[in-house]
């Protein structure tokens, strides 16, 4: 989700409070992993 609609991210965080939210990202080959590592980002981390 943060990867795809970072602004859900934002919508969330203005929503919940920041301090009740955590993003992770898996890191692979430089890039970040996504769809259970099977699929690669074109944004860097």
């Amino acid at each position: 989700m943060a990867i795809k609609t970072p602004q859900n991210i934002t919508i969330l965080s203005n929503k919940i409070g920041s301090e009740h939210l955590v993003v992770a990202l898996d890191y692979k080959n430089g890039r970040v992993a996504t769809h259970g590592w099977t699929q690669q980002s074109n944004k860097d981390p």
